[in-house]
């Protein structure tokens, strides 16, 4: 006896769009921060799609329809997703109290229940918005993975872009065969190197951030530092500016040499490059030949805590820069946890352990710069505090300071409501921590040594506009807070009120090892798009002198 049944084999339907959009919202931060968080981003992927999963199954186990479950896990993920960068735009356009952004979560909110009543109540054809959604997260998911796809395939390249760079640099420049003479009549002096980021000069000081410096300019002064009165910056960002004054050369080229061969113009690509040149810079190769120790501390910045240094001095319990909790916290501002962030503030720990690890990090600098004061030998000691610069960790008595923005090395503008005390707070109490460093070095060394205080770049948050005008916007980038101490050495070898980072070492060089190396231009360039790349475009020196201009003048 045959049995019959009319019921037909149900066919299977593909319901992958809660996991793209999941995969969307940490995929999206991480093609844009790719130099600096790597592959440290998968412990927050696989953390949103365990979430995902888990909010599949209950809403399954609720409602009796996969599908159903699906489509209110997306859009409630749409929505979560989408908050933080709409209320930044909202912040950038408008001036908007914090409140505000409160009622805008709570409306965000409300959509999100607004969606569950039509999907669980009113949806006619789940099929067809199924595979709508699959489609969209689909497509959303293909644009960061080819970013990030394309970033790893040029690794390789770009590292043999660099070393032929770097060749062509010091070769432009006249620094790759150098031949010392330095007076045998006196044992070579210890160099400090100590670049406060971000730090601005004390004219800009004054009228921007209505901050007055001539305190600690003073003191410095009586202690026998010169600080020139017009520096500037050579370009506008740490990795630039020190890939250019480490090497005594300017790099308005690298663009074109250092994209050759590579299928992208992703700014990280030139970054990573240039942070290759800081980590095997000229200064230190030329004074290890002269039988220097290369000093370096870390500074939580991948391209400068230089870990080819023969030593590197770094905080016992601090290991290293924590960028899963960095990008973790950069992935929940983006969503609506931004409102919850606003909400608690610094009482959200277990992500503020990554201001504590920052501050740690410039504490343990500015604490212990002095140490290599007593320890045998010539050395070079190279320090890059990240300070002044944002993130804001310090009070202006150094007292722990938290913030509630994403943390990032990387200057942003600001939004929404911002004090210039943030800023200049963290002034004060690193002008206190230096004047207390310079005093032990000069008490504990033998001979006197050579001390550089410098900014890489100046600081850009006095401006509120998105695009300044470029008059305006030089001046916020490029004007720098130096300090020169200089004992001896050739007196007909002196700094010049206008130095910038790419001739101090020609000077250092010149004044206290014999040679005989040209000052460069004191210019500054900035990195502009032009025709879909990225080059260097000479800055304005003075309003009304500024030109479109690219590449050398």
């Amino acid at each position: 006896m045959k049995f019959s049944s009319d019921r037909k084999p149900r066919s299977r339907v593909l319901i992958l769009h809660p996991f793209l959009f999941a995969m969307y919202v940490v995929l999206a931060p991480l093609a844009e921060n790719i130099g600096e968080v790597g592959f440290e981003a998968i412990r927050a992927l696989v953390t949103i799609l365990i979430l995902v999963a888990v909010c599949l199954f209950i809403l399954r186990y609720l409602l009796h329809e996969s599908m159903k479950a699906a489509l209110l896990t997306s859009g409630g993920l749409l929505l979560f997703g989408t908050y933080g960068h709409i209320s930044s735009l909202f912040e950038q356009l408008i001036m908007l109290p914090d409140w505000s952004i409160l009622l805008l979560a709570v409306f965000w909110i409300m959509l999100m229940v607004g969606w569950a009543y039509w999907v669980t109540r009113r949806m006619q054809n789940p099929a067809l918005w199924n595979t709508y959604l699959n489609v969209v997260g689909g497509i959303l998911v293909i644009f960061p993975l080819f970013s990030i796809a394309t970033y790893t395939r040029n690794t390789p390249v770009l590292e043999e872009n660099a070393a032929r760079y770097r060749e062509h640099m010091l070769s432009q420049a006249g620094v790759k065969d150098l031949d010392a003479a330095p007076s045998l009549d006196e044992p070579a002096r210890d160099i400090y190197y100590i670049i406060l980021d971000g730090y601005t000069r004390e004219d800009v000081l004054k009228e921007l951030y209505d901050y007055d410096n001539s305190e600690f300019l003073s003191s410095l002064e009586h202690r026998g530092f010169f600080i020139p009165a017009n520096s500037r910056a050579n370009y506008p960002s740490t990795v630039y500016s020190l890939a250019s004054s480490l090497n005594m050369s300017h790099i308005y080229d690298s663009p074109d040499v250092l994209r050759s061969g590579i299928d992208s113009d992703q700014e990280a690509v030139l970054r990573d490059a240039l942070g290759i040149l800081i980590h095997d810079n000229r200064v230190a190769e030329f004074l290890r030949e002269q039988g220097y120790e290369f000093v370096a501390f870390d500074s939580g910045f991948t391209w400068t805590t230089i870990t080819t240094a023969d030593t590197l001095a770094g905080h016992p319990d601090i290991s290293r820069v924590n960028p899963e909790a960095a990008f973790e916290l950069m992935v929940i501002n983006s969503t609506l946890g931004k409102a919850f962030l606003r909400l608690t503030g610094e009482e959200f720990v277990p992500i503020q352990s990554v201001f504590d690890d920052h501050r740690g990090r410039i504490l343990f600098a500015l604490e212990h710069i002095a140490d290599f004061a007593q320890h045998a030998g010539p050395q070079f000691v190279f320090v890059h505090v990240v300070s002044p610069h944002s993130p804001y960790v310090f009070d202006a008595q150094g007292d722990p300071r938290y913030g509630v923005d994403p943390f990032t090395l990387l200057e942003q503008p600001t939004v929404g409501e911002w004090s210039p005390s943030l800023y200049t707070d963290q002034i004060t109490f690193v002008n206190s921590m230096i004047l207390k460093r310079i005093d032990e070095i000069l008490a504990n060394s033998e001979p006197v040594p050579i001390i550089i205080l410098q900014a890489d770049h100046s600081s850009n948050l006095a401006w509120r506009d998105q695009y300044p005008p470029p008059e305006i916007r030089d001046k916020l980038l490029f004007p720098i807070f130096a300090a020169f101490y200089l004992p001896d050495g050739d007196d007909a070898v002196k700094p010049y009120p206008e130095i910038s980072p790419v001739n101090v070492f020609r000077l250092i060089l010149n004044r206290y090892f014999g040679l005989d190396l040209a000052m460069l231009p004191d210019e500054s360039y900035i990195i502009v798009e032009r025709n879909g790349h990225r080059i260097f475009e000479q800055a304005c020196i003075s309003i009304g002198e500024c030109s479109d201009q690219s590449g050398a003048p």
